[in-house]
């Protein structure tokens, strides 16, 4: 059992070690191993055309980090494609024989009436005082009735829009959050990536305008 708990331990020191080592400066070896294979070269092939196609190459390493900063940004947002937005630009060309179809929606109200129940009991000024009294006795039950029904609706009413409301305030606050972090991501996430751009744009810069320079240093 300790011998096992060793093995364990000494394989998650390691996985932590090669995170911290190759996977957190990631960016830092990738910018490195860009230079290097444009550099190395450059001990057998020194002659002024292969310093010129050296800094092409890293000069189109770092056009190729703009592309991929515009690419992931666009995903960020949910943008289409270009390819996409061409093939929809296509799509959407004036075409010689058109169908305009007009619908014409025929708009038909209908009108549901629903009535409660009422029971209300009418009484005349001829009618005997009990019978008079007996009415108002219902009268009043329907009303208090009513009044119970009216008050249960409206609280029910107030807990579904409480509810409503909850779940609008929760989508609306994760919806912030999102767009926060779409945000930061836009415009933090990407520094790693512009950095390798620079330095191997630099890099391409002093190649190709120095070729002649840097090829007489290395000859010597």
């Amino acid at each position: 059992m300790r011998l096992g708990g060793t093995l364990d331990s000494l394989n998650l020191w390691c996985r932590k070690y090669s995170t911290w080592l190759l996977r957190e400066p990631g960016a830092v070896w990738t910018t490195a191993l860009g230079i290097l294979v444009t550099v190395v070269p450059l001990w057998w092939f020194r002659g002024e055309p292969a310093f010129r196609i050296a800094g092409m190459v890293d000069q189109l390493f770092g056009l190729g980090t703009v592309a991929v900063g515009i690419g992931k940004t666009r995903r960020l947002f949910g943008r289409p494609s270009f390819l996409a937005r061409l093939a929809g630009w296509w799509h959407r060309r004036p075409r010689r024989r058109q169908t305009v179809s007009g619908g014409l929606n025929s708009m038909q109200g209908a009108s549901t009436l629903i009535g409660a129940g009422e029971v209300w009991s009418p009484t005349s000024p001829r009618d005997y005082i009990e019978v008079r009294v007996t009415a108002l006795e219902k009268n009043l039950i329907e009303v208090r009735d009513r009044v119970r029904t009216l008050a249960q609706d409206t609280r029910e009413e107030l807990g579904r829009n409480s509810d409503k409301i909850e779940r609008e305030r929760e989508e609306r606050s994760a919806a912030d959050r999102a767009i926060s972090l779409r945000l930061e991501e836009a415009g933090a996430g990407g520094l790693d990536i512009s950095l390798m751009g620079v330095v191997w744009l630099s890099f391409g810069l002093i190649m190709s305008s120095l070729a002649p320079e840097l090829a007489k240093l290395v000859s010597r």
